[in-house]
């Protein structure tokens, strides 16, 4: 079966926030209200988050690595 691609939230949208990748770096926000979080990279033991404020624009000076 075909997995469906999803389109990124609209800029008036709530923040999505998605993890448990294995990514070697966290690729942190990738848009306006779009942040990886919670990944694990190769032969790290870093994890990524964000501090969410209820905020509809999110902000780098939030993620935390």
């Amino acid at each position: 079966e075909r997995v469906k691609k999803l389109s990124p939230p609209a800029a008036n949208e709530a923040p999505v926030f998605f993890g448990h990748f294995g990514f070697r770096e966290c690729p942190g926000l990738l848009g306006e209200n779009l942040a990886c979080v919670d990944f694990q990279g190769e032969k790290s033991d870093r994890i990524g988050a964000y501090r969410w404020n209820g905020e509809r624009k999110l902000s780098e000076s939030n993620l935390v690595v």
